[in-house]
């Protein structure tokens, strides 16, 4: 299905407090690697929204009650969600924003490491028409789906 939506905004829900040192600062992989993902998503056009960008790279550089209703209204005011969930730690934040992504009807890509992603992945996946899965079990595969992903939604 493609969406006729330019300059969509881009909702990227992604593990966070598991992918800091213990200053609170983002792995510098992790995010070299989200960086990449969200310059495909403005390069192409679109603005992006992703916690840990803007907390400033930092966690816990707000309160978890302004944290909360920055990302739930971020994520209600997007026009598509993607999201990384790790089969084996998933996020609990991460997947609160998959539920409300699917809440939205909003279209839809999780990403998983591997093929058997959390139980209720597959329910969304298999009950919901604009929602794709994804099994990228490196940064590289992951940039490119985002990429693919991205694309097919525009019409250019």
């Amino acid at each position: 299905m493609l969406y006729n939506i330019n300059r969509m905004k881009i909702f990227f829900g992604v593990p966070y407090s598991s992918k800091v040192d213990t200053t609170g600062a983002v792995l510098p992989e992790y995010r070299n690697e989200l960086e990449q993902m969200i310059a495909i998503a403005t390069d192409l056009g679109n603005t992006a929204f992703c916690a840990p960008q803007h907390d400033g790279w930092h966690l816990n550089s707000i309160s978890a009650a302004d944290a909360f209703l920055l990302d739930t209204n971020e994520l209600r005011t997007s026009d598509a969600f993607i999201g990384i969930v790790e089969s084996d730690n998933p996020s609990i934040g991460a997947c609160m924003e998959v539920m409300l992504a699917n809440e939205l009807n909003l279209p839809t890509l999780i990403i998983t490491d591997k093929e058997n992603p959390v139980y209720m992945v597959k329910g969304m996946v298999a009950a919901r028409d604009n929602v794709t899965h994804a099994v990228c079990p490196t940064y590289p595969e992951m940039r490119q789906k985002v990429a693919d992903y991205i694309t097919q939604l525009d019409i250019y």
